[in-house]
């Protein structure tokens, strides 16, 4: 996904668990691609969504997902998710701030939930499903 003058593309290319590189837009040479998020051992990049803001970077470590968010002009940080679970969506729009993820999972033994929510700060929608 290209964003001002680079480009952002998720390999595997020597990190099976996958890392998120990019490239100048004017001399895309992978072999000087800088890496922006470094392949982790317990946890697989699945998924990228790009906002105005930000990059989202899905991930996926021991069956529960993990969300990070990485300014364009920074650090990825962790975004806490209200429980942990499974993203079963991750949406953004260039031309706004934040993503919205489609979590699921488990609070406790006994109940499940699935929620909506806004990276942007906006108050998430709840259902439960029981």
């Amino acid at each position: 996904m290209p964003h001002g003058d680079r480009l952002y593309l998720v390999t595997f290319k020597n990190a099976s668990n996958r890392k998120l590189i990019s490239v100048p837009l004017a001399a895309p040479d992978l072999a000087a691609a800088k890496v922006e998020i470094p392949e982790s051992v317990d946890a697989t990049i699945v998924n990228v969504a790009a906002a105005r803001d930000a990059l989202y970077v899905q991930t996926m470590s021991s069956g529960l997902a993990r969300l990070q968010r990485m300014p364009w002009n920074g650090a990825a940080a962790p975004v806490a998710l209200p429980y942990d679970g499974s993203i079963g969506e991750l949406v953004s729009d260039p031309l706004r701030d934040g993503a919205i993820i489609d979590i699921q999972g488990s609070r406790s033994a006994t109940s499940a939930a699935a929620a909506r929510r806004d990276t942007s700060g906006r108050p998430p929608a709840r259902t439960s499903t029981r």
